[in-house]
C-alpha cells in the first residue's frame, strides 16, 4: 500500500508514536510528515529514518535513503517542532525524533555527536 492510500484510510485520531521509513522520496515524505504532525498528540513523537545520510550517498541515494534528509533540514528551521537526530545510526543513514514544541525552548535542533575512543 502506498502512502496516499494509507493516509486516505487512516482514521482522524490523535497519534502518540509514528515510525516513518517507507518512501524515500522527498515529496511523499513531506506529505506524510504534514499528515502525522497534524495528528500528533502533545508529547507524541515521530521517528523518521534516513535523515542524515553519509555525504557520498546524498547524490546517489535514490534507492538507499533518497532525499529524506531535506525534511530534516526543513524541520530544523521550524520553531513549531523539536528535532533530535542520531546521525550515525540506522545503517549509517541517521534517525530523527520529532515532536511538537511546547513553547519552552528556542533551539529546536539537537544532534547526537559520535564520541570516538582515543
Amino acid at each position: 500500500m502506498n502512502s496516499e492510500k494509507f493516509r486516505a484510510q487512516f482514521p482522524d485520531i490523535p497519534v502518540a508514536l509514528v515510525n516513518m521509513d517507507g518512501s524515500h522520496d522527498y515529496e511523499v515524505v513531506k506529505l506524510d510528515m504534514a499528515f502525522f504532525l497534524a495528528r500528533l498528540s502533545p508529547g507524541g513523537v515521530i521517528f523518521l529514518h534516513d535523515t542524515y545520510p553519509p555525504a557520498h550517498l546524498i547524490s546517489s541515494s535514490a534507492e538507499f535513503c533518497g532525499d529524506v534528509y531535506r525534511i530534516r533540514d526543513e524541520l530544523e528551521q521550524d520553531s513549531s517542532v523539536q528535532i533530535f537526530t542520531w546521525p550515525y545510526t540506522a545503517l549509517g543513514c541517521g534517525l530523527s525524533m520529532i515532536s511538537k514544541s511546547l513553547g519552552r525552548r528556542t533551539d529546536n535542533k539537537w544532534v547526537a555527536r559520535r564520541i570516538l575512543p582515543k
